[in-house]
């Protein structure tokens, strides 16, 4: 679930790039300076600092937007840093005239450079020995001023009114366009004294987020929920200090589950589970959400599914197109995807004993690695042979729909011998939905697989809501299965 995590990290760089208002000449001299702590759940995990400064270093350069961000997050083992570091260069209206991205993402640094003309963008970023060069225009209508003018504090929408904005991310080298909604005004405490908030949302097309406005100017909290992420308003002292690496990934349990890849049956009960989302109730488990506690009871029953069942190749059942159809990550209609497809299932008509091959060629030919990239895709694990959980989940689920199977991905926790830890797996319509899960192979489940999200690629952010902030309460024993025989892997 590394992937997850930094897919969290990767959104708060929308941050910078979703912000806008209308935008305005400066009537006086513009000074921000702004620190605050980001939080995924309870655990804090970095901060972000935001300046507006007089600058005349450059021609008609009158100010310089600065804003840092940086994060550290452990999970399973595993440190992830990541420091984002964007300047922008603006005139005396905030309309920007140059800027410079500095990102270093676990050692690896990336710098991207703008110039800001009155219908283009001159874009080069280079990572490594690798340089792009990208010219990018403007749209139509976009008032480039909209988000120095929105972080300096000098334009709101009113309550009710909505506004488009558009800005420049440096790292796609592309333009966004977000609709601004100042929804309400909420009365507060801050500071110990009475103040109003105007609540203002906006977002792209992945994620949702909500800025608290004092009428300042001054934002005091940004809540992304979908991803269980907030940035809180603080001193510079409290938003420097030390990061508490917990580790993220893992999820506590009240007693250990003995043999974990044979088990069969088990009842537990997570809490911290914010919504009856997260319970999902099929045929493999069934979910009972408790909205006073929080909490949700699954029942999981591991079954195998018996061969004889099987749906034939290709298969057409109505109802089940979406998970036939490439995706998001999932690009089961590339010609290599489709190639090795065929390859690897060859004239196998049963569609379970094809599922069986597609994920027993992952496990033994895509290499596990302790860091791969955040957004996966099935073409670049296919191409590289190297990743994570969900990206042998996201591969799987391509060669699959390339050869007619309905797959979907499921998201939650595994055990792993000491925790639960968040994984990502797979589901095969095969005459009924079946787990597969390609990174440990083996041909069943066990049911310490707790599904709390499945869908596509899009549809798995959502667990970052849950991360750091779920406890594992065991119901009842486990029951195991005999282990497999030696030619099997038991899936540990």
């Amino acid at each position: 679930m590394r992937a997850t995590m930094r897919r969290a990290i990767i959104v708060l760089i929308a941050l910078a790039v979703g912000l806008g208002t209308r935008a305005s000449s400066a009537a006086k001299a513009i000074s921000v300076d702004t620190w605050m702590s980001v939080y995924m759940g309870p655990v804090k995990v970095g901060y972000q600092h935001v300046t507006v400064a007089r600058d005349t270093s450059e021609g008609e350069c009158a100010y310089r937007l600065c804003e840092m961000r940086a994060t550290a997050i452990r999970t399973q083992g595993v440190t992830h840093r990541a420091t984002y570091t964007d300047t922008l260069f603006l005139d005396a209206g905030l309309r920007p005239l140059s800027g410079v991205s500095e990102k270093i993402d676990d050692g690896v640094t990336t710098l991207t450079s703008a110039r800001f003309f009155s219908d283009r963008v001159e874009c080069t970023q280079t990572t490594g020995e690798q340089t792009v060069t990208k010219v990018i225009a403007i749209p139509q209508g976009a008032d480039l001023s909209v988000r120095p003018a929105y972080l300096a504090g000098r334009l709101a929408p009113s309550a009710g009114e909505s506004i488009s904005a558009y800005g420049l991310d440096f790292s796609k080298m592309a333009f966004f366009h977000n609709e601004l909604r100042a929804v309400e005004r909420r009365p507060i405490i801050y500071r110990g004294a009475n103040q109003s908030a105007l609540i203002v949302r906006y977002g792209d097309n992945e994620q949702d987020m909500t800025d608290w406005r004092l009428d300042t100017g001054e934002i005091i909290r940004t809540e992304i929920p979908r991803l269980g992420t907030q940035l809180v308003a603080t001193t510079s002292k409290d938003a420097l200090a030390e990061v508490a690496l917990g580790d993220l990934g893992k999820v506590e349990a009240d007693k250990p589950i003995p043999d974990p890849s044979h088990a069969r049956d088990l009842s537990l009960r997570l809490t911290g589970v914010p919504d009856k989302g997260f319970a999902i109730s099929d045929s493999r488990q069934s979910a009972e959400f408790d909205s006073k506690e929080l909490s949700v009871t699954y029942r999981i029953h591991a079954a195998p599914f018996d061969p004889r069942k099987s749906a034939t190749l290709p298969i057409r059942r109505r109802g089940l197109a979406t998970w036939l159809q490439p995706g998001k990550g999932i690009e089961s209609n590339d010609r290599n995807i489709a190639a090795q497809a065929r390859s690897i299932v060859g004239s196998e008509k049963s569609a379970y004993e094809a599922a069986r091959k597609l994920t027993a060629w992952v496990h033994d030919n895509v290499k596990q690695v302790r860091e791969a990239s955040a957004e996966p895709s099935a073409v670049a694990v296919l191409k590289d042979r190297a990743g994570l959980c969900r990206h042998n989940a996201v591969l799987y689920a391509a060669l699959a729909r390339a050869v007619g199977i309905p797959t979907r991905l499921a998201s939650g926790i595994m055990y792993d011998g000491s925790a639960f830890a968040f994984h990502t797996w797979a589901e095969s319509w095969v005459g009924q939905w079946v787990a597969m899960d390609p990174t440990f192979g083996g041909d069943l489940v066990d049911a310490t697989h707790v599904k709390l999200l499945q869908g596509g690629v899009e549809d798995l952010s959502s667990i970052a809501r849950v991360i750091g902030r779920l406890r594992a309460e065991i119901l009842d024993p486990t029951r195991q299965t005999p282990p497999a025989p030696a030619h099997q892997d038991p899936g540990r």
